[in-house]
């Protein structure tokens, strides 16, 4: 998974998000990531899924 540029990741021994805020252009490297576990929570509507999840730290859900 790669982490969006307004991450916490470090690069550099800074923060990415300070550095996109500050409008450098960052190509961040992908990293692994583990889903434990993932349950359909509800379905709302036809168009919209809940999700709980169990995952690791730096795992990015959206």
């Amino acid at each position: 998974q790669t982490p969006p540029a307004f991450s916490a990741v470090k690069v550099e021994g800074e923060r990415a998000y300070d550095l996109a805020r500050d409008g450098v252009e960052l190509t961040l490297t992908p990293r692994e990531v583990m889903v434990h576990r993932i349950e359909i929570a509800g379905m709302p509507d036809a168009d919209h899924t809940q999700f709980h999840m169990v995952c690791g730290k730096g795992t990015y859900v959206r």
